[in-house]
C-alpha cells in the first residue's frame, strides 16, 4: 500500500514538472506579435522585455538550420535612416530567432532602437521541388 502511494506521488511529481517546464519552454515572444510591439525609441532592455529573452537563438534542436531558412521577404517597424547606418561600427544589430521567426533590431550608439525587422520561417521544401533542384531542372 505504502509503495503504491510513493508511486503515484512519484508519478504525480513527474507529470507536474513536465507540465511547468512546458508552460516555461513556451513563454517567449520572439514572433510576428513580439516584434509588431518593438517601437522606435525603446532601449534594448526594453526590447529584451518585449520579447521575454536576450538575444540568442532559441530554436528547438531539430529546427538548427543556417539563416537562408527565413524568407527574403521581410517586414519593418520603422524607418532605420538609410543603409549608411549599418556601415557605420557604432550601430548594432542584434538577433532573436525562435521556430516562430527571426526578430532583428537595430540600435545607435545610445542604445535605443532605430529599426525591427521579423523574417518568417520558409515552409519546408516538397519532394517535387527538391528533385528538380537536384536535377538543375527549371522551375516551369
Amino acid at each position: 500500500m505504502r509503495k503504491r502511494l510513493f508511486q503515484s506521488l512519484g508519478l504525480l511529481a513527474c507529470l507536474l514538472v513536465a507540465a511547468i517546464w512546458q508552460l516555461m519552454a513556451s513563454r517567449h515572444s520572439i514572433n510576428r506579435d513580439g516584434w509588431a510591439a518593438i517601437k522606435k525609441g525603446m532601449t534594448q532592455q526594453e526590447v529584451q522585455e518585449m520579447l521575454r529573452l536576450p538575444p540568442g537563438d532559441y530554436r528547438s534542436a531539430d529546427n538548427k538550420s543556417a539563416l537562408d531558412k527565413w524568407r527574403c521577404r521581410w517586414l519593418y517597424t520603422v524607418d532605420y535612416g538609410g543603409e549608411l547606418r549599418l556601415l557605420q561600427p557604432k550601430y548594432k544589430v542584434l538577433y532573436w530567432e525562435s521556430d516562430d521567426g527571426l526578430v532583428e533590431v537595430l540600435f545607435d550608439p545610445d542604445g535605443i532602437a532605430i529599426g525591427a525587422w521579423f523574417f518568417e520561417p520558409r515552409a519546408p521544401e516538397r519532394f517535387g521541388d527538391k528533385l528538380y533542384r537536384w536535377l538543375g531542372l527549371p522551375w516551369w
